[in-house]
């Protein structure tokens, strides 16, 4: 067997590879003879059948066999002998298996995309802010206004409908002068101000009263998940039946009983501080590692196998198609495919993690890290306590593979950055909880 490489533009790569006539002729002569063993045809006994005969009968198909034996084992062959790292399957070009004919050579060509080199750049004197804050009593006061319009009791008013007002409408979508279809609904519920319904929606409807009709002219937002959608105008006609406020209860030991603190207000507010302070603890360091990891991209910006941005593609419009059953339990898995997810709106994200999972790799690689099993327990157990007790719950997720391979995928990923960090330039800065809970960091 002989094989040679050839770069092609980019992280293409071009793979000639000859196999010759004695193995060819070899490995067709072992598959006739196998197949004469267990072959049945009238007229010889099992096992008995002439070599000669197999061959007459079945050569042609068997030496296909044997062919397609030899590219497969040869093409691996010689990636390994000469230490090729194919990212995603290789393509063989062109080749008429059909041509194929004993005693004679044949050679095929393999095209396919290799992982990119890296010469990792870390982040030696980046400059990098690391978040830190505390939750203040006006934070939990404001806190608890949220929890409480949570409870709210919801009043039919006579007036002009504002932001944190409900409103129960009918609406009738059209497009290109059609009604557009899942367009419409009746008597459906909305709050305004909760940016559930696409940008445009809620505040056309800000000083609606009730028994009022309302035309608005919108469009779908550039970066709308159905890529037929984007920016396309649409216009609503809507119908409002009721204008509600609401009626928040009062700050007492009832209303904490009422939310599930049995021992009153000043628990509650204790409760709701600590969770508060562990919610933006974790937001801040979430926050630490993206600049870390977004760093790591900048200074980094290698070429990336489309191979894997496709398979990252297809990953991410898994997920949303799994977010759709979330939503809608009900929906078959016919229904979810038939979901018109377009790949473009996908390949910017995927880019970006492929590359950013390729950079990790590498310093994985360069540092030796393995997982930290102690880590790995410390996580699950924090997974357990949001679901009941520890010591019942944590033996059912250990027993969970994907649960488990997830979390040391994330902890090992944790473990890098905390490599990588170690070679910045860090700066604590302290900021509200406000500050920390709605920024988003830039590189």
């Amino acid at each position: 067997m002989m094989a040679k490489i050839e770069k092609l533009e980019g992280l293409n790569r071009q793979l000639t590879v000859t196999v010759d006539a004695t193995l060819l002729d070899k490995t067709y002569e072992k598959k006739a003879a196998r197949f004469a063993a267990q072959a049945k045809i009238k007229g010889f006994r099992p096992g008995k059948i002439p070599l000669a005969v197999v061959k007459q009968k079945y050569g042609q198909g068997l030496l296909q066999e044997a062919a397609a034996e030899l590219i497969d084992s040869s093409l691996q062959s010689a990636v390994q002998e000469q230490k090729i790292k194919v990212a995603g399957r290789p393509s063989i070009e062109a080749f008429d298996i059909n041509a194929v004919k004993v005693g004679t050579s044949f050679h095929y060509t393999a095209k396919f995309e290799v992982f990119p080199e890296i010469a990792l750049k870390d982040l030696a004197g980046a400059k990098i802010e690391s978040w830190s804050g505390d939750v203040t009593d006006d934070d939990v006061a404001n806190m608890l206004v949220q929890l409480r319009t949570q409870h709210s009791e919801w009043i039919a008013v006579d007036r002009a409908a504002k932001l944190g007002d409900r409103l129960h409408i009918d609406f009738n979508g059209e497009m290109d002068g059609k009604p557009m279809e899942g367009g419409s609904a009746k008597n459906q519920s909305l709050t305004l101000g909760s940016k559930s319904m696409i940008p445009g929606f809620e505040d056309g409807l800000v000083g609606a009263k009730k028994g009022d009709t309302k035309t608005l002219n919108i469009q779908f937002p550039k970066n709308y998940h159905v890529k037929e959608l984007c920016e396309k105008p649409v216009c609503f006609m809507v119908i409002v039946h009721t204008v509600e406020e609401p009626k928040l209860p009062a700050l007492d030991d009832a209303f904490a009983k009422k939310v599930g603190i049995e021992e009153g207000l000043e628990t509650l507010k204790a409760r709701v501080k600590e969770k508060m302070q562990k919610e933006l603890d974790e937001t801040a360091k979430a926050t630490l590692k993206k600049d870390v990891l977004d760093k790591l991209s900048a200074l980094n910006p290698i070429d990336v196998p489309t191979a894997l941005i496709d398979a990252e593609i297809s990953h991410l419009q898994e997920m949303t198609r799994q977010q759709f059953r979330q939503y809608n339990p009900k929906i078959t898995e016919a229904e979810l495919q038939k979901i018109p997810l377009a790949r473009e709106s996908y390949a910017e994200e995927a880019k970006k993690r492929v590359l950013l999972g390729l950079l990790l790799a590498e310093v994985i690689r360069i540092h030796a890290l393995t997982v930290d099993q102690h880590q790995v327990q410390e996580r699950l157990k924090e997974m357990a306590a949001q679901y009941g007790k520890v010591e019942e719950v944590l033996p059912m997720i250990q027993k969970n593979k994907s649960v488990i391979a997830d979390v040391e995928a994330f902890v090992l990923e944790s473990q890098a950055v905390t490599v990588l960090l170690d070679k910045a330039s860090v700066s604590d800065v302290k900021k509200s909880y406000d500050a920390i809970m709605h920024a988003e960091k830039t590189v």
